[in-house]
């Protein structure tokens, strides 16, 4: 999916800017930048759920794009259930994707009202609810915020197994510039208009990173006794 010059203005405020990048085919883009950048924006646009003011988007037929929200909102009332909100597009697993759904493990949560998960449940769902749309392009619009640090780990493992097992190109708005660094293939740092489209092999990336951030700060790992850098 190739996109060229999008830009999109509300009440003659430009928002965005002649953005072009492409997506590859099982290539993971990362979208980065502070809050406030139109990140968010941008998903809905290459979803087709907002028209941008002008552009030009190249991608083959019928593609199918799944959108992950960061954050699904219902009436807390509302007596939906897991169960509930999976058949409303009415479809099952397909074969090629029975093990990476198992791992999501929502059997225990179909008969739960949507309203009594906690976000990580939500999240679990959500991402269950795009995989049975069998995806090729897959848009995550900041899957982590809500997430604790172990729950985070265990998201990631699952990206990582989505992209090792499937031919799916993953699209991902992110704060964390780590893995940005150690998983994507091609970041794309947005405000206001393309700053910057770079690939994390390049041998200049951390000192762009620094130049954007004010700094590459690198997590680390808690042990029981100390913390190792």
């Amino acid at each position: 999916m190739s996109i060229s010059w999008i830009s999109y203005t509300i009440n003659w405020n430009s928002l965005m800017k002649n953005l072009s990048f492409d997506v590859c085919e099982n290539n993971i883009v990362s979208i980065i930048w502070y809050n406030g950048s139109w990140k968010s924006t941008l998903l809905q646009l290459l979803l087709g759920t907002i028209s941008p003011s002008s552009w030009s988007i190249t991608r083959k037929t019928s593609l199918r794009i799944w959108y992950v929200p960061q954050k699904l909102s219902f009436v807390k009332d509302l007596p939906l259930t897991v169960r509930d909100f999976l058949s409303l597009y009415n479809r099952s697993i397909i074969a090629p994707w029975v093990s990476t759904c198992s791992l999501l493990d929502v059997t225990p949560l179909l008969d739960t009202p949507l309203s009594w998960l906690s976000w990580g449940q939500v999240q679990k769902v959500l991402i269950y609810n795009a995989l049975l749309g069998n995806p090729e392009v897959l848009l995550l619009d900041e899957p982590t915020a809500w997430l604790d640090i172990w729950a985070q780990k265990e998201f990631y493992s699952l990206l990582e197994h989505i992209f090792d097992e499937h031919t799916v190109s993953i699209v991902l708005v992110s704060h964390d510039i780590h893995t940005v660094y150690s998983r994507s293939d091609v970041v794309v740092c947005l405000h206001n208009w393309l700053c910057c489209s770079w690939s994390p092999n390049d041998a200049w990336f951390s000192n762009d990173i620094k130049d954007v951030f004010g700094g590459y700060v690198v997590p680390y790992l808690h042990t029981e006794h100390t913390h190792v850098r």
